[in-house]
């Protein structure tokens, strides 16, 4: 092979397995440890990319309202930034209900994972890139199981240093509170993927297992539950208040009857299966 002809061949990227070996041969690590600190976690996190399972729904329905109260509204150019959702590049003049339509989104991201659905938090990872590794630290909004930081990499002053500023602290460990997050959250995802039906198919589920959970105040008990419906069903019924900034409830009139109809029903139940463990 000429040596014109060697210039021209792409050259070979290294692998995992080499660099654990380079390491392996520059530090005196063991090959294993070098080769797992090589390999991306669970999720391989991108820097201003605003995709994700967690986020989708969010969008996708911010999107559609965007179009309600603007109907010649640009598309959006969703971007990822410091853990935020955020539009990019908002037109001049765009109306007030616009912003009302952003915040109201980006409210909703800054407590969900932008991977999965899962409630999340501000938390500081590594961007992983398949030629150059680990390539620097990052702020986003993940929950536990889509959180990943090499053990060799928690000590980077660059990583500490962001953790400090943006990484919010974890909830205080509640049973209760646990509980009520991940039911609110099942019913905010039915509503986000279904529409109006699904909520209600949702909520009729929740009704049918009112009566094998324990009306006392504890974990996934009746009262647990009812709170967390409310709370995801607020939003969409009532007006609300952010900012000094009132939104208009999502819903319309005769499908916030039918949603506190579905309400009023597992009240009945939670009613009943007190009345009864108090006779019992």
């Amino acid at each position: 092979m000429t040596a014109r002809n060697e210039r021209m061949m792409p050259k070979k990227q290294s692998t995992d397995a080499q660099k654990a070996r380079q390491r392996q041969a520059a530090t005196g690590e063991k090959y294993t440890t070098a080769l797992r600190d090589q390999t991306p976690g669970p999720v391989r996190h991108r820097p201003f990319s605003a995709e994700g399972a967690g986020w989708a729904p969010i969008i996708e329905q911010a999107e559609h309202k965007l179009i309600e109260v603007w109907p010649n509204c640009p598309r959006p150019q969703w971007e990822e930034k410091f853990g935020d959702l955020c539009w990019k590049y908002v037109p001049a003049g765009a109306p007030m209900d616009v912003w009302r339509v952003i915040n109201a989104a980006v409210k909703e991201a800054s407590g969900t994972c932008q991977t999965c659905p899962s409630p999340g938090r501000k938390r500081v990872v590594w961007d992983w890139d398949s030629h150059y590794g680990w390539v620097m630290p990052w702020v986003k909004t993940c929950c536990d199981g889509c959180y990943h930081v090499p053990e060799h990499l928690r000590n980077d002053s660059a990583y500490l240093d962001l953790v400090e500023q943006y990484e919010e602290p974890a909830p205080r460990v509640d049973g209760c509170c646990v509980a009520i997050e991940e039911v609110a959250s099942a019913v905010r995802t039915q509503f986000d993927q279904g529409g109006v039906p699904a909520l209600l198919a949702k909520l009729e589920e929740v009704r049918e297992s009112m009566w094998s959970r324990s009306p006392h105040y504890d974990v996934f008990s009746g009262h647990a539950v009812m709170l967390a419906v409310e709370e995801a069903c607020g939003p969409l019924m009532h007006r609300v208040r952010q900012a000094g900034v009132v939104s208009e409830p999502v819903l319309s009139a005769a499908e916030r009857r039918q949603v506190l109809q579905a309400i009023d029903g597992m009240l009945r139940v939670l009613r009943a299966a007190v009345a009864e463990e108090h006779r019992g």
